[in-house]
């Protein structure tokens, strides 16, 4: 499948209820063509089933696919294709990142692109990389990298360290999708580790390093999850609560 053809079965799949929903979800993206989920998981297996490397040579060319459903289409393909070696998935997803132009279409690529679970230790150093990028939404998905593929007990400290990067808490404090992928990171890490998460939090709050809103959306995260205990729930909260007073001043 060309990307031509993969616009055209798009186009085909357009749904206007689809599109004003998913309009309304995500403000200020102004590419959407209104395709149900299913319908784009569809039609990336169709593409699957012809010359992924050709279809993704053509496609990951500057400027040829403008349109969310089509990157989506393009990130479901670099992570599932069958037959490309892990460094080609590398490779695909560094020329990809750039594509990437909102919380959908990064979130959707945090889960698709599952190489990390190979070895986690010989790519964490590429999701480092990806944390320091200048754009955005690269670090966004690496944050979901990390909670889709490094939430175990054993990589808790890893991943900590990994969002001790300054570039992580000035995103987190000044934009507010940042903050909730930040929040979402550490409330899943909270699920294998919680000591050392909250740990972390208190240290970084009690400096003035980790934004209190960031902080506030963690603890909010950890109450909704069904993974934490009730009594883990319970000591977050209650931990951390003096850090979210109005009172408190930064760094204090």
């Amino acid at each position: 499948m060309t990307p031509d053809e993969l616009l055209r079965r798009l186009y085909e799949a357009h749904d206007p209820a689809i599109k004003a929903f998913g309009d309304a979800l995500q403000p200020g993206i102004t590419n959407r063509i209104g395709v149900r989920m299913p319908a784009v998981r569809l039609i990336a297996r169709d593409v699957m089933k012809d010359d992924v490397r050709a279809f993704l040579k053509e496609a990951l060319e500057p400027g040829v696919l403008d349109r969310q459903e089509a990157i989506m289409v393009a990130g479901i393909v670099i992570g599932a294709a069958r037959g490309l070696r892990s460094e080609e998935r590398l490779a695909y997803a560094r020329r990809y990142l750039p594509l990437l132009d909102g919380w959908a279409t990064c979130d959707l690529f945090g889960s698709a692109l599952k190489v990390f679970r190979e070895d986690r230790a010989r790519y964490l150093p590429f999701i480092a990389g990806c944390l320091r990028s200048p754009d955005k939404w690269t670090v966004r998905t690496a944050e979901v990298w990390l909670l889709e593929h490094y939430r175990e007990k054993d990589w808790v400290g890893e991943v900590l360290t990994l969002l001790d990067e300054p570039r992580v808490l000035e995103l987190a404090e000044s934009e507010y999708y940042l903050s909730m992928s930040l929040a979402w990171c550490l409330s899943m890490m909270y699920t294998v580790g919680p000591g050392k998460v909250a740990d972390w939090m208190e240290e970084r709050l009690a400096v003035g390093r980790l934004d209190r809103e960031t902080g506030r959306r963690t603890v909010r995260k950890i109450g909704e999850s069904f993974r934490p205990s009730a009594e883990e729930k319970a000591a977050v909260k209650i931990r951390l609560a003096p850090y979210f007073s109005a009172g408190r001043r930064r760094g204090a």
